[in-house]
């Protein structure tokens, strides 16, 4: 049975046919591996395949697809911005709602992870573990969730301890300045406070929660304030692990409890490489290895995306869009699988380009990506019976065969319908440019006009596969590109 026959029989099935399903993907990668250029495509992509999102409800904890590009693109060049170290927050989820049909809606949302969350490898998520483990220990009686409303419909889900006393500004404060210190710092209690009361926010229930229910819902939670009562309540909470809340700091464990916490629950976890990078992600595939391996039931699909394959395209490129994809794919692997330079009708790679590629695909099982595969593979009775019903290799088995591993994409942003290829520009790598013809294009600024459409080079193929789980790899009522 076929990928294409597979995903359309999902599709008949109850648990596929109707009701809500969530799709939380984590999109991991080192800054400049092109994290941001992939959500920018992928949100296109949902467009190009007619999913439509229904208006965000007032109380969402997430923002919106359309709040992304706001936050990601750099206004006055036209480029993305490149995605620092940040405190993680609900807001810097973003998220949508699609009605499929009468029954049935489809919940997205997704978090760009830096890739230095990672930094630390067994270490540090040995670390996040063992305080995970503490936190869910904890029974009702030292956390508590506070819900604030706003006139606005704003919703803020406020966590504090036995221990903690509220202090309310005694004057109306002043609105926060200085969203930028926001962005790379937590907030302390008196900035938590300011900011409700300066918006309008009123607190109206509040409940004991055990700590298990407090990691269920950590994306609808006010990470500021969480994090300040698991420092408050430290010793109540880890004591029989005796854990030190300094080397805690210190290995930055709280600063990327959320981002670490979304990799736990995420659905799919893409991981993202630039070809032009000076070493591959082998390293930081085996760490979040580690992570995938210690999630408890469904383990998330994993996928790896390389950035740039628009430098291993030949131009003038001609030919319908639609099968350029299909035909450069079918290149590159080729290439890396006879060795050395390689040039074709539409492909020029480097030996080093290569190397770089097999670099981060590992060299079996217990490597790179094939060892994020591995970890990833579901070992559940249902999945074992699937496997012999459809003949499908274990990862093992088809790592140990030495061919090419499944859910590697080669994606290029700067590619538009009408098959221009844009440069990245010298003076700032965040932007792309065309100049074929004569006259200067901006690539964001060309399509955020409406001047030209995307092509969604590589990002289209890897969304269809990811929806291909919900019987949508065609989109709704089977809207092709």
């Amino acid at each position: 049975m076929t990928k294409e026959e597979y995903t359309r029989l999902m599709s008949y099935l109850p648990f596929y046919g109707a009701g809500k399903n969530n799709l939380r993907l984590a999109v991991i990668g080192a800054r400049g591996s092109g994290k941001s250029y992939l959500l920018f495509d992928m949100i296109h992509a949902f467009g190009q395949l007619g999913f439509v999102p229904e208006p965000v409800k007032p109380g969402y904890p997430h923002s919106s697809f359309g709040a992304f590009f706001y936050d990601a693109l750099n206004g006055d060049t036209g480029g993305m911005k490149q995605t620092e170290r940040y405190a993680c927050r609900p807001r810097n989820h973003y998220g949508a709602t699609f009605r499929i049909n009468a029954l049935r809606r489809l919940h997205v949302d997704f978090l760009n992870i830096p890739g230095e969350v990672f930094d630390g490898g067994k270490k540090k998520l040995g670390m996040f573990f063992e305080l995970k483990k503490c936190i869910e220990h904890v029974e009702k009686g030292v956390f508590t969730v506070s819900e604030w409303r706003s006139p606005v419909g704003g919703r803020e889900m406020i966590v504090t301890g036995a221990s903690h006393k509220p202090a309310y500004p005694t004057t109306p404060p002043s609105p926060m300045q200085g969203n930028e210190d926001q962005r790379g710092n937590y907030l302390d209690w008196k900035e938590i406070y300011n900011n409700l009361v300066s918006n309008g926010f009123i607190e109206l229930k509040r409940k004991e929660v055990s700590g298990k229910a407090l990691l269920k819902h950590i994306t609808e939670l006010n990470t500021d304030s969480l994090l300040l009562t698991i420092r408050n309540e430290w010793n109540r909470i880890t004591s029989w692990l005796s854990l030190d809340l300094q080397e805690y700091e210190a290995w930055g464990v709280l600063h990327d409890f959320y981002s670490l916490m979304v990799c736990q629950t995420a659905t799919d976890i893409i991981i993202c490489d630039r070809l032009s990078a000076p070493t591959g992600v082998g390293e930081l595939l085996e760490t979040v290895a580690q992570q995938v391996g210690s999630v408890e039931g469904r383990t998330p699909s994993v996928y790896l995306a390389f950035r740039e394959a628009d430098k291993l395209l030949k131009a003038p490129l001609e030919g319908p869009a639609e099968t350029l994809y299909k035909r450069a794919e079918a290149e590159i692997r080729q290439g890396l699988r006879k060795g050395g330079e390689m040039q074709s009708s539409l492909v020029n790679m480097t030996d080093a380009v290569r190397r770089h590629i097999m670099q981060s695909i590992g060299d079996g099982v217990g490597h790179a990506f094939w060892h994020l595969l591995n970890a990833a593979e579901p070992r559940n009775y249902w999945w074992r019976l699937k496997q012999r019903l459809f003949n499908w290799p274990p990862i093992f088995e088809q790592a140990s065969q030495g061919g090419l591993p499944p859910y590697m994409y080669f994606t290029a942003t700067p590619i538009d319908k009408s098959l221009r290829l844009y440069h990245s520009d010298p003076s700032d790598v965040t932007r792309f440019y065309n100049s074929d013809d004569g006259q200067l294009r901006s690539f964001t600024k060309e399509l955020a006009c409406s001047r030209t459409e995307h092509l969604c080079f590589g990002s289209l193929q890897l969304l269809k596969d990811i929806l291909g789980r919900y019987g949508l790899s065609n989109g709704i009522n089977g809207k092709k590109e």
